[in-house]
């Protein structure tokens, strides 16, 4: 993505400016969510509180950006 042909490669990268790419076909809370757990904020990822319609659009996000394995032991805690 950021590198060509990317539109988000025309811009320099450094660490004083960050990019921001906007998603917003993505649900912000659940990318949130996902970004704690990558992260190891496990303290941060909701477990009980987890609809079936946030496990839902959780699983379509994993799946769009290749996160399954990396998440596995988030999502098998939340299907238990």
């Amino acid at each position: 993505m950021f590198s060509p042909p990317w539109i988000e490669s025309t811009r320099t990268l450094s660490p004083g400016s960050p990019k921001d790419i906007e998603l917003p076909e993505d649900n912000p809370e659940v990318m949130e969510t996902i970004c704690y757990a990558l992260h190891h904020r496990i303290d941060m990822v909701p477990f009980q509180e987890m609809s079936g319609q946030k496990v839902l659009k959780a699983a379509q996000l994993i799946d769009k950006y290749d996160l399954s394995t990396a998440m596995r032991l988030v999502t098998d805690k939340w299907l238990c």
